[in-house]
Formats: structure tokens, sequence, C-alpha cells
């Protein structure tokens, strides 16, 4: 049987307010950007999908470049999706490196009932996980899924992955908790009260593995051969 694959898109979708309300977002790409980042993976096999606190520096309300002054001593995100026989699962949730305590409890996954989560602390008191780049973002984790059947769409989602009454994106010197701010949107139903916007990730489309199509095409490759030279012999040797 002929492997596929299908593309994992990571998208941003507003569900009730316009992306460009918030400094501070949950994205699936270091941008922070709106345009879909697409992946593909055969089917049977993985891929690394990461989530990024983003500081979408210049969007209003401001959060006057507090990844950058300041950081962060905690993080966490979860992904919710709806699990069927030929959605995909997600057999990894790994916090970044610098996030090195994690919060009891985590990192878990559940692909029977379409959870995964991260949720940590940076242990070293003299500093904090500053963001870097253009736009400057922090990486939060990094979540392998794993293909099922080619052809399947399934909708990941972000939202909080503890209770609503424990910090999840906390400051270190002001301990400000990023997550309740006017200028964020991290988490959309799942914790964030001024701007319930959701950033999900989406499996689009199939497509024929390369070595499929080799299959394909090789027969067709020598019927032509064969036509193009109809009956013709080896020289006799010494011709």
């Amino acid at each position: 049987m002929r492997l596929k694959a299908f593309a994992l898109a990571a998208v941003i979708v507003a569900a009730s307010a316009p992306p460009a309300r918030a400094d501070l977002v949950l994205s699936f790409s270091p941008t922070g950007s709106t345009t879909p980042a697409t992946f593909t993976v055969n089917a049977g096999q993985t891929i690394n999908v990461p989530v990024y606190l983003v500081d979408r520096t210049g969007t209003q309300p401001s959060a006057n470049n507090i990844l950058t002054t300041e950081g962060i001593i905690s993080a966490g995100v979860r992904l919710n999706w709806t699990p069927t026989a030929t959605s995909p699962t997600v057999t990894a949730a790994v916090n970044a490196a610098p996030f090195d305590t994690n919060t009891v409890g985590y990192p878990q996954f559940n692909n029977t009932t379409g959870t995964a989560a991260v949720s940590a602390g940076h242990s070293d008191p003299a500093t904090s996980v500053l963001a870097s780049g253009t736009p400057p973002s922090i990486l939060i984790g990094t979540f392998t899924i794993r293909g099922t059947q080619a052809g399947d769409t399934t909708t990941f989602s972000t939202a909080k992955p503890q209770p609503a009454i424990n910090a999840e994106f906390v400051t270190p010197t002001t301990f400000t908790r990023l997550e309740t701010q006017p200028y964020a949107n991290i988490f959309g139903a799942g914790g964030n009260l001024a701007n319930p916007v959701t950033y999900q990730a989406v499996v689009i489309t199939a497509v024929p593995e390369p070595f499929g199509m080799l299959l394909v095409v090789a027969p067709f490759a020598v019927v032509l051969v064969r036509r193009t030279f109809p009956g013709r012999k080896r020289p006799a040797a010494g011709v």
C-alpha cells in the first residue's frame, strides 16, 4: 500500500474579535502571523508542532515590550481536538528547555479525550526567560503529532492547561499574570477575559508520498521505451 501524506496547517482564526486587538498572542509561528504555516507528514510518521508566545510589537493595546524587558518565569498551553478513528494522535508533549520545572501532573496527553498539555516554571531565580527575534517570541512547548490516515481533517485549538484560578504566564519582577491583561490574547475561552480569540492548527489535505508517485509512473515509462523501439535486436558480435 502506497504511503500518503497530509498537510498540517497552523491557522490563526478569530473567534469573536479581530486578532489586531491584542499585542501578546499564542501562535504556531514565531512571527505571530495570521498566514497559515503548513507542515506535511507521511501517514504513520510524526511531525513536531511548536507553540510560541509572541509580542506583535506595534499592535494595540501594547504590552510595552514586556517579553523582552522582563520576560516570564512560567508558561503552559493545552491543545484540544476531537479524536476519531482516523484523526492524528499526539505522541509527545514537551515544554521548552528554559521551563525546566514541570507543574505537578504535566506534561500530559490523552488521545482518547483529545487533550495534550505542557505547564512548567523556570527554576533559576536570578534569571527569566526573555523573548528574542523579530517580532519577539518565546517557545512554550512542542507537540509531536502522528498522522493516522491521509485526507483526515482535524482542528487543534489552544487553551489554558491549568484551572483558571492558577496563573500560567507570570513575569518575575512585577509578577504580572499576562493571560489576564487587556493587551494579551493568550487563551480564548480557556482563560482570557479581555480578548477571547482562539488560535488553531488544522490538518487540511493529503498528497501522494513521492515514492508512491514513482511506482505509478515507472510502468508507463517501460511501455514507452518498448513502443519506441519495437523489435529492436541486439547487434551481432563484431558488428
